[in-house]
């Protein structure tokens, strides 16, 4: 059972080139996936769930209408220069009393919750072990995935400086602080919707949005 004050991050802010549209407003059971991924963390224990817009903001927040005071929609500017400068971006708005954090993508709709409280129990117990920055990763079948659980989040050991512009800038900060995996049963950690191919996948009822 979570304990401690824990905020969801989603990175939404990209340019969806290799899909050729904003994938995060194609639909899936007619809700714009993005919609999905947000629904599912509310259900969630986060106290609050942040999504970060950048690329289509506008069309983004006029499709999706949920009301929550749990739910804050983030602008970022810099969208263009990468995954990266959008985990930054989500960084700096967690206060200073929430020392964990989780990352979800956009486009990963179908995570099992109990998936999600497993990662979240497993931070939890390594957070009451450090005192220093360390990530918790779910892996299925050797393949690492998403969402990945922060820890320590403010603390002075947080390498901030390592992450640069581009998307391999937040995989050079990971590679400063502690990293540990949980092996996890649940494929969908690690399948996104990121191209045509995969959309139709999706689409044709592959997946099951019932059992999330």
């Amino acid at each position: 059972m979570t304990t401690s004050r824990i905020y969801a991050v989603i990175l939404a802010a990209g340019l969806s080139s290799r899909m050729g549209t904003a994938k995060q407003l194609l639909t899936l059971q007619g809700v714009p996936m993005l919609e999905h991924v947000v629904r599912q963390r509310l259900k969630e224990p986060f106290e609050k769930v942040i999504v970060i817009l950048g690329h289509e903001e506008a069309a983004i927040r006029t499709a999706i209408t949920i009301e929550t005071r749990r739910l804050e929609w983030l602008s970022h500017t810099r969208y263009e220069e990468g995954q990266t400068s959008s985990l930054m971006k989500g960084f700096s708005v967690i206060p200073e009393d929430v020392d964990s954090v989780m990352i979800f993508l956009a486009d990963q709709p179908f995570i099992k919750s109990e998936t999600i409280k497993t990662v979240i129990d497993e931070g939890e117990i390594k957070a009451k072990e450090l005192t220093t920055p360390f990530t918790m990763r779910p892996y299925y079948r050797g393949m690492p995935g998403h969402p990945v659980y922060w820890g320590h989040i403010h603390s002075p050991d947080m390498p901030y400086h390592a992450a640069s512009k581009g998307d391999k800038g937040g995989l050079r900060m990971m590679q400063h602080i502690e990293q540990y995996c949980i092996q996890v049963t649940d494929p969908f950690v690690v399948i996104d919707i990121d191209t045509p191919a995969d959309y139709k996948q999706a689409k044709k009822g592959a997946y099951d949005l019932t059992s999330t």
